[in-house]
């Protein structure tokens, strides 16, 4: 006679899914077992509630089949039906494990998923165009930003174009308004990197979008224009790409140039790094000179970030804007933000450590694996290995 009158086991292995989602596919690893009569049945419901209360958004349903599966363990990980939640509604997910002669176990609430997949709004309350402006005007773009699907806005951003419908020259690529907003709502106006604008008689036009913690967005594409006008403000070239190799010393030259837009020469000009665009993020290093005395009109040579100003970026991308100085008794100043990106990596990926074979071990055949666990490097990244073979210390 063989008798089975315990329970399946469930081990939850699974903690609360904090990511917001907006689209289905993320596996879950709750397993089940039955060493007995073996696994009947393994199931998942899901409801608004705690404890199984609320509304059902799912019944109870099977993780896997055929029915009876007839197996000791289901320890694969799975999916639910993305679909049967709402959005903006957390659901709570319950199991339950049947085996073959009737014995139940049941845990509620073994993980809860969290779903967004309705878009931001933007709601677009500027003039048909701003300007023209000599001098930077700040904060008084008015478009405002709205998220109501639960996870809340994440970031806002503006893009410059020369010609309408995101046509012409790209004049500036998506940078950050806001980061982190945490909000269903971003009402406060904005401002635009003035000194990136082109002057008239050509046209800037501004599109803007929004994106919420699940990954939404909403865009809105020429939103409003600014016309920009001359000044005796200096003007900022940005002739310089992003500076993608990985540098571990300051070896950079970048080719920023400036001019003289009063009748005054150039004086100086300094740099400044932030950890993301749009000046926003932490700051790294704050403004610091570059280079002094400059006395011409136009600086069109390359030119590198001082020692110190290397020395104290971050590990990982810097974004360096400028601001340069006429030599007039009361200085003409722009800046301009985020002309290049820096990527500083100064530390040495970890050591790796030898698994196989093992250290000191007698081998007798000529064709030996080497096996080492991975070495990590949180910044560039790891590029090769190389192993040296000798036979002393």
């Amino acid at each position: 006679m063989k008798k089975d009158n315990v329970a399946p086991t469930i081990t939850d292995n699974q903690i609360g899914d904090n990511v917001w989602r907006n689209t289905a596919g993320t596996l879950y690893d709750i397993d089940f077992a039955d060493l007995n009569s073996k696994l009947a049945t393994v199931q998942y419901k899901i409801t608004s509630g705690t404890g199984q209360t609320g509304t059902i958004f799912k019944d109870w349903t099977d993780i896997t089949g055929p029915t009876p599966l007839n197996i000791e363990s289901f320890t694969d990980n799975w999916q639910i039906d993305f679909n049967s939640l709402i959005s903006g509604v957390t659901g709570y997910v319950s199991v339950r494990a049947y085996d073959t002669v009737g014995n139940l176990s049941a845990v509620n609430d073994v993980f809860y998923v969290l779903k967004d997949t309705l878009t931001p709004t933007i709601q677009n309350n500027a003039p048909q165009s701003y300007g023209p402006y000599s001098v930077d005007p700040g904060n008084i773009f008015d478009v405002d930003f709205f998220d109501n699907g639960g996870s809340k806005l994440s970031y806002v951003q503006y893009k410059i174009h020369s010609d309408p419908n995101e046509t012409g020259t790209l004049v500036k690529d998506w940078t950050n308004i806001a980061l982190n907003i945490g909000t269903t709502y971003y009402t406060q106006n904005w401002k635009v990197d003035f000194s990136a604008l082109l002057k008239e008689p050509n046209t800037n036009y501004i599109s803007v979008r929004a994106v919420d913690f699940a990954g939404n967005s909403s865009t809105t594409i020429d939103a409003f224009k600014i016309f920009r006008s001359s000044s005796n403000a200096p003007e900022v070239y940005d002739y310089q790409a992003g500076d993608d190799v990985w540098r571990n010393s300051n070896t950079g030259i970048y080719n920023v140039d400036f001019s003289s837009n009063s009748d005054y020469p150039l004086s100086y000009f300094e740099a400044q790094a932030w950890s993301q665009t749009g000046q926003l993020g932490d700051l790294i290093v704050d403004w610091t000179t570059v280079l002094t005395n400059l006395n011409v009109a136009q600086y069109t040579q390359d030119w590198a970030l001082p020692e110190t100003f290397f020395n104290q970026m971050r590990e990982g991308i810097n974004y360096i804007s400028v601001r340069v100085y006429d030599s007039s008794p009361t200085a003409n100043v722009s800046a301009r933000y985020e002309v290049f990106y820096v990527k500083k990596d100064t530390t040495p990926p970890s050591i790796p450590v030898l698994i196989a074979p093992n250290d000191l071990a007698n081998l007798n055949y000529q064709n030996i694996l080497f096996d080492w666990q991975d070495s990590a490097d949180l910044a560039s990244g790891t590029t090769y290995y190389e192993i040296l073979i000798s036979t002393s210390p």
